[in-house]
């Protein structure tokens, strides 16, 4: 998923599961401001319990020039390389100073 945004920081938080089938929740997320690789977040879960958790911060950056952005999220791993991988986005905030 992809966004335009006016700003100086943004924050991303995700709903993860633990779980390890329907849906596995094995999380592998790669995080790209202006086409540029800027984070990663791996985490697998640490029981098979099934309950989600929400508001979990996987990426922030609070150091972007002051200006219009893209942000963009990608799940997984190119070529289908590597474990099914879930991700719940939660929501984005981002800050702007005028």
């Amino acid at each position: 998923m992809s966004s335009g945004y006016i700003g100086t920081a943004i924050y991303v938080f995700c709903a993860l599961v633990a779980s390890f089938s329907h849906p596995y929740g094995y999380s592998n997320m790669a995080f790209y401001i202006d086409d540029e690789l800027v984070g990663h977040f791996e985490k697998t879960p640490p029981d098979n319990q099934g309950d989600y958790t929400y508001n979990i911060s996987v990426y922030s950056n609070t150091s972007l020039s002051a200006g219009e952005h893209t942000f963009m999220l990608r799940n997984g791993q190119f070529g289908n390389v590597g474990n099914n991988s879930l991700t719940l986005l939660d929501y984005i905030v981002y800050t702007y100073c005028q």
